[in-house]
């Protein structure tokens, strides 16, 4: 229990992160040695044999998300393995809340009977707008179901907010669900239109039978203009590679974004002090697994991130920040803020189309959550559609 994150390796771990400790019990015993731990990338389970440290591969949570992984490997198709997150919210919180153990990204699992996908007994259309995770996943379940689908998105790639999000080097396994989405999208048949930011009269004349408005979410702007905008970006920003002024930072918010944008900016050399509204204890309190937030927590006071707790910046100034702390004022000596508030609904298109029948809204334009609400809400909302 004192070190509860090791039999749930955290999505911080490398692959293979205990193939070390099987490595050591190889060399004293003549038994079989059977190896665990983030091993459901094919290239770390293989290593592991070839060179000696282990005699079995065990696989856990990766044949939650990925349940044809032996075969899939097998056939050389490992581009279309659907990689585990590591996040532990849809194997292991549903175990505790008593659902069937099932994947944050594979909702399938665990439901495989109740859920399953209804082929339609006629063609009909589905036009979805969004290229997020949510977007991708009702694209996947209409054209499983035999709908005719389109995908629109805004800009110029599809992920939608992941990308951001796998910007850190701890977060690979997010840039690894982006290959597996970008390769799903073009195994299925799904005619994809790029660069497309749609109006409501744009889907109105599309005709489609049926509409799935998954526009995500965004950051609130930053509470600073003060002629010192050249000093402050959003986490968005950061995570989108444009580098923050100067060698010290300040990160306003102390929720789990903001923690892993401050250790980010930690790794990549930068003097990082971390504000939160809240006491110090509060950090990252918004990640929903323990296991991956305690560990998030170790890296941070390994790294030596400050934390100002109960204190609120309140203005830019040349050499600094002026934060609120204790009912005064003191200034931080930093040369850039990096903002990261909360994340809004993208709504104004499903806003302008509430007025239709056969629209549905689905993943962060609703409610901006995590991956797993992402997904399994546009999957149980197209499995549902019964034309």
């Amino acid at each position: 229990y004192e070190t509860h994150w090791w039999p749930h390796p955290p999505q911080y771990f490398p692959p293979g992160c205990m193939v070390d400790v099987s490595e050591k019990i190889k060399k004293v015993t003549s038994l079989p040695v059977i190896a665990v731990g983030r091993l459901h990338y094919p290239e770390a389970a293989e290593r592991a044999v070839a060179e000696g440290k282990a005699d079995f591969i065990a696989i856990g949570r990766g044949l939650l998300s990925e349940p044809d992984w032996v075969n899939k490997v097998a056939s050389g198709k490992t581009d279309e393995l659907i990689p585990c997150l590591g996040c532990h919210e849809g194997c292991k919180w549903q175990m505790i809340a008593g659902e069937p153990t099932s994947c944050a990204i594979n909702p399938s699992c665990g439901h495989e009977i109740e859920w399953a996908l209804t082929p339609l007994k006629e063609k009909r259309s589905l036009l979805v707008v969004g290229g997020g995770p949510a977007g991708i996943e009702a694209a996947r379940v209409g054209a499983k179901r035999g709908f005719e689908v389109t995908l629109w998105e805004a800009t110029d790639r599809l992920g939608g907010n992941l990308w951001p999000a796998g910007k850190p080097d701890i977060k690979h396994d997010i840039m690894d669900y982006i290959k597996y989405l970008e390769g799903l999208v073009k195994r299925l048949p799904i005619e994809v239109v790029l660069n497309k930011k749609a109006t409501a009269e744009d889907v109105k004349g599309f005709g489609a039978d049926y509409v799935i408005i998954a526009t995500g979410a965004q950051m609130e702007r930053s509470p600073f203009d003060n002629g010192a905008s050249d000093k402050v970006l959003s986490v968005m920003e950061v995570l989108s590679g444009v580098e923050p002024r100067g060698d010290k930072v300040l990160v306003m918010g102390g929720g789990v974004i903001g923690c892993e944008t401050a250790l980010y900016l930690a790794r990549e050399g930068k003097e990082v002090t971390i504000s939160t509204r809240r006491d110090k204890s509060q950090l990252a309190e918004d990640l929903y697994d323990h296991n991956n937030h305690d560990v998030l927590i170790m890296m941070m006071e390994a790294i030596d991130i400050k934390v100002l707790s109960e204190a609120v910046p309140v203005r830019m100034e040349d050499d600094g920040v002026i934060v609120e702390q204790g009912g005064s004022e003191k200034k931080i000596p930093v040369d850039s803020l990096v903002f990261s508030g909360r994340m809004l609904p993208e709504n104004s298109l499903s806003k302008a189309l509430d007025d239709m029948s056969n629209v549905f809204s689905v993943g962060d334009c609703v409610n901006p959550e995590r991956i797993m609400e992402a997904v399994w809400t546009a999957f149980k909302t197209v499995r549902e559609i019964e034309p």
